[in-house]
């Protein structure tokens, strides 16, 4: 792999994953709600995306300006596997080490706006029981979920990366010396 997409991908990989690990402590010490909010989980999604596409598009601009198919998804996938691997480790650490009484209050706090959320789209009583049920079951926060929340994250944003790349890429041309004007003479 050439030097300058593991640079640019471990650059932004890094900075990602300690934008998230700064969000996350934040959220942990000033208000442990942020972590249930849905707007601002759809703006970290958003921001998330936009920082791996930024990274290829860097290493892109690294390159030359061109870049191929290949080169464009692998750093794409290398940002954020990195991400994904500082983030999932800090995640095992706080949710199961530090603090694991914390996980239990975000379980808490989840199923709280899952129910408000239920009753918002007018589910009986009957049907958000049944989901509370499914949902309670299931440690979010384990470090077995941890690794295949890593592992789903890598199928969503491989598909994301093979769109990034398949928009981005730009083949360096098979005769760099010979110019051709609007009319395909030769200059």
């Amino acid at each position: 792999m050439n030097e300058i997409i593991k640079k640019n991908s471990s650059k932004f990989g890094l900075i990602m994953a300690g934008l998230m690990i700064s969000y996350t402590l934040l959220a942990y010490i000033v208000d442990e709600g942020l972590f249930v909010n849905m707007i601002l989980g759809i703006f970290l999604i958003i921001g998330s995306i936009a920082i791996f596409v930024i990274s290829a598009v860097q290493i892109k601009k690294g390159l030359g300006g061109y870049i191929t198919f290949k080169e464009a998804f692998s750093g794409f996938m290398l940002t954020y596997i990195i991400y994904a691997v500082v983030t999932t480790v800090f995640s095992i650490l706080l949710f199961n080490f530090i603090d694991p009484d914390f996980a239990e209050r975000l379980k808490d706090l989840t199923l709280e706006k899952s129910v408000e959320m239920m009753e918002s789209f007018g589910m009986t009583e009957e049907q958000i029981t049944t989901s509370l049920a499914d949902q309670e079951s299931v440690d979010k926060f384990s470090i077995g979920s941890q690794f295949k929340s890593f592992l789903m994250g890598i199928v969503m944003y491989s598909i994301l990366g093979l769109i990034t790349a398949a928009v981005i890429k730009k083949n360096r041309p098979e005769f760099p010396d010979m110019e051709v004007d609007d009319f395909g003479s030769e200059d």
